[in-house]
Order: C-alpha cells, then sequence, then structure tokens
C-alpha cells in the first residue's frame, strides 16, 4: 500500500420528499482525499455504513461511490428485503469497489445517495459507530 485515506464518524442522513428524487445526492463526510502517487496503482474503495429504505418496492433507494465526480465505481441499493410490506429495511455492511486506470494525482472519492419515486425515505448512517470510506493505494 503507497497511500491511505479515510473518513470516520459518518453522521445519519435522510433523504426525504423534501428533496427530487431521482437526483444523486452527496452524503455528509462520505468524502476522501487522496493524491494518487503512480499511474499504474489502483484504488481500493471500502464503505461501510448503516443503509435503510422505507419503501414498498425493490431498489426504492440507491448508492454509488464516485472518483472525481462523474466516474462511478460501484452503484448499490440496500434494504430491499420484506417485500411487499411497508416500513424500514435497515441493515449495516460493507460495500468494496475498485478504482482502475486513475492517473497519479489529486482524486476525490465520494458516497451519493438516491431516493426513487417508490421510496419514501433512504437511511444512511443511523445508530452505529465505527462506519468509514476508506481508500487505499495499492501497487
Amino acid at each position: 500500500m503507497t497511500g491511505f485515506a479515510i473518513s470516520q464518524g459518518l453522521p445519519g442522513v435522510v433523504i426525504t420528499a423534501s428533496q427530487a428524487v431521482n437526483t444523486w445526492l452527496p452524503l455528509l463526510n462520505r468524502e476522501v482525499i487522496l493524491d494518487k502517487t503512480s499511474d499504474s496503482s489502483k484504488l481500493r474503495i471500502t464503505y461501510q455504513d448503516t443503509l435503510g429504505a422505507k419503501a414498498t418496492t425493490f431498489d426504492a433507494c440507491r448508492w454509488r461511490i464516485i472518483i472525481d465526480g462523474f466516474a462511478v465505481v460501484a452503484s448499490f441499493s440496500e434494504g430491499d428485503l420484506e417485500i411487499p410490506s411497508f416500513g424500514w429495511r435497515i441493515h449495516n455492511s460493507a460495500h468494496m469497489a475498485w478504482g482502475l486506470g486513475f492517473s497519479a494525482g489529486r482524486h476525490t472519492i465520494k458516497v451519493e445517495g438516491l431516493r426513487t419515486p417508490s421510496g419514501t425515505e433512504c437511511l444512511s448512517g443511523w445508530n452505529t459507530t465505527g462506519n468509514f470510506l476508506s481508500v487505499e493505494e495499492i501497487q
């Protein structure tokens, strides 16, 4: 490993009906900046958080990991169990992604969330400690 950056202490963030649907929103404190030292190295990104959806359908809440504001390296939905019942579906897990082909230099890695029209609320960072977003530069 030649470089490392981490963001810890992720606060609770809820995407509600007051925000536009189908619009990616940056999530508070889920951003790291890494000065990559080599053109040939890889970025190993780990995002551990408690995510949840309040909805009656599958895929109502989505999250993604992006590099430099445009390169999506992972996207996923969470809390999609217990269909067709209505209510919160929340769990804690880790998601990993690889950033390949990025040149040496400064890179910003962020997590964004999105609520679809079928989701009432989307939750990140509820009632937990120890969650993080980390990036490792690996040769």
